[in-house]
């Protein structure tokens, strides 16, 4: 193997940080007897998913290059004593905590954490998976978070409910409020769904100290269903870049508002990526356009993803007219057949766009509308077409969307769909041309979905319409699904021989 001290570094950093102690110790002697220079970069990254006291004779190392330790992830049920690590572990720079779900934590922790924190001031990045008691550790004698004065980034997960209950009990939001002020990025997890208490939360919400409003936070990240705690966030959030959210229909409502709000307080938008994955109403919607339309006049969106079936035209025609020039990133869903999404504008109105998700329906008509204009977004790397076939469509129904067999509309919503396999055929070949010019789509997946059995024998591939992808040079990813094999096994032969770097996947 090749000595070149560039080649063994990158290796060293790629597998340093997710060996076992014997295999991690194997490879240091092996790193040593290529050149002795090299092996510190071994404990750069290091993960501890074992009880290291176990096998101490293993991890000698640490104690002669603690210097160059950067990141810790303990995934183990023993937190070791400093000592493991040296007395020149100082330099921490990140430390991820993500204990076994089902182990009761030694109270031994919460003095070992202080102390490998409190010689480790210059830890800014702190990831914290809540399992068991390790909440009542980190927060209940004293916030932990006080004892760290650079830090910028925050993950906090909590376990599924009913144990997230004592996020209130050991006052874990208590303690992320005290330290908003000095954070760049938050992200805050409850799996699960709590049941909502509202008046709870807007009593704290009445009486909680707000101070100064979090200025540097740029990146705000929040899942809690339930237990409405978003619009408290965001209302201490003014420049949020990046929003994402899942969140109970109340609480998305009041934060998609409360953003709305600091652009008219005084505090001009910053956002450029927004992420939605609630369960939303009409009241959420408008709020939603509200927010595109609000936000537009200081900034633009470069991610919107919104992977609801309560995506309307109306809210599509907002997004593009005030941000299509600038999307990079989009998710859609179309909600129904009959009030389908132009997926053609997004091909011809986003020269940025570099990742798209999408549904698409292969009744020939909407595909005859995809491949109408030529496609701009000659920068497109990552494509996932989830392309609807037969005559089924959403309706909506007893409080949810649904899918429903609806072939006997089809003399009123499919007049005008070209039927001749023939025309079937040539917009097909258009549409694989028109892909095929995408030169810099590095992934691309095809996700058929059969509803019926009108149109699904026509979606498919041949020959010809590979040469047509024959511009794809850079594709390594091709996933085709494995409910309708719209390709046949000498087509992938071929398609693998015009593309040697490809990969073709299999998704169910």
């Amino acid at each position: 193997m090749s000595r070149s001290p560039i080649y063994i570094l990158e290796l060293v950093e790629e597998i340093g940080g997710y060996l076992e102690p014997a295999d991690l110790a194997c490879c240091v002697q092996v790193c040593k007897s290529w050149q002795e220079g090299f092996a510190p970069v071994l404990y750069q990254h290091v993960y501890l998913h074992y009880s290291p006291r176990r096998k101490m004779s293993l991890w000698t190392g640490f104690q002669r290059h603690g210097r160059f330790v950067r990141s810790l992830f303990f995934s183990a049920s023993d937190l070791p004593d400093l000592e493991l690590f040296g007395s020149d572990c100082r330099l921490l720079t990140t430390l991820t905590l993500k204990p076994l779900y089902y182990v009761n934590l030694p109270q031994q922790w919460s003095s070992r954490l202080r102390e490998l924190i409190d010689h480790n001031p210059s830890i800014h990045t702190l990831q914290l998976h809540l399992y068991k008691n390790l909440y009542q550790i980190l927060f209940h004698e004293q916030n932990i978070l006080r004892r760290m004065p650079a830090l910028k980034h925050l993950v906090i997960m909590f376990d599924q409910y009913p144990y997230s209950t004592d996020i209130d009990t050991y006052g874990v939001f208590e303690a992320i409020l005290e330290c908003g002020s000095q954070l760049e990025s938050l992200t805050y997890e409850v799996s699960g769904k709590r049941p909502r208490n509202t008046a709870k939360v807007e009593s704290h919400a009445t009486t909680s100290r707000v101070t100064q409003p979090w200025m540097a936070l740029s990146s705000l990240t929040i899942h809690d269903q339930g237990g409405l705690r978003g619009a408290e966030l965001v209302r201490r959030c003014p420049n949020v870049r990046h929003f994402k959210a899942n969140l109970d229909t109340y609480d998305i409502g009041s934060a998609l508002l409360q953003l709305a709000q600091h652009h008219s307080s005084g505090h001009p938008s910053c956002l450029e990526h927004l992420e939605i994955s609630s369960v939303v109403g009409t009241q959420v919607l408008a709020a939603l356009e509200k927010v595109l339309k609000v936000c537009a006049e200081s900034s633009k969106l470069k991610t919107f993803n919104f992977p609801s079936s309560c995506m309307s035209t109306t809210m599509m025609d907002t997004l593009l007219t005030y941000h299509a020039i600038s999307l990079e990133k989009l998710v859609l869903i179309n909600p129904t057949w009959a009030d389908r999404l132009d997926s053609c504008r997004l091909f011809r109105l986003c020269p940025r766009l570099r990742h798209l998700e999408t549904v698409v329906w292969s009744d020939m008509s909407y595909m005859q509308d995809l491949v109408r204009s030529p496609w701009v977004c000659t920068d497109l790397r990552f494509l996932h077409l989830t392309v609807r076939q037969g005559g089924s469509k959403w309706k909506w129904g007893e409080g949810a969307w649904e899918w429903v067999d609806d072939l006997s509309a089809a003399t009123s919503e499919y007049q005008g769909v070209p039927t001749n396999p023939e025309q079937v055929m040539a917009i097909q070949r258009q549409f694989w041309r028109q892909l095929g010019e995408l030169e810099k789509l590095e992934t691309l997946h095809l996700e058929l979905k059969s509803t019926g059995t009108r149109f699904g024998k026509h979606f498919s591939i041949e020959h010809e319409d590979i040469d047509k992808l024959g511009g794809l040079r850079r594709l390594m990813e091709l996933w085709v699904s494995q409910e309708v094999d719209f390709m046949s096994a000498p087509v992938k032969k071929y398609l693998k021989r015009r593309i040697p770097r490809l990969r073709i996947r299999f998704q169910e």
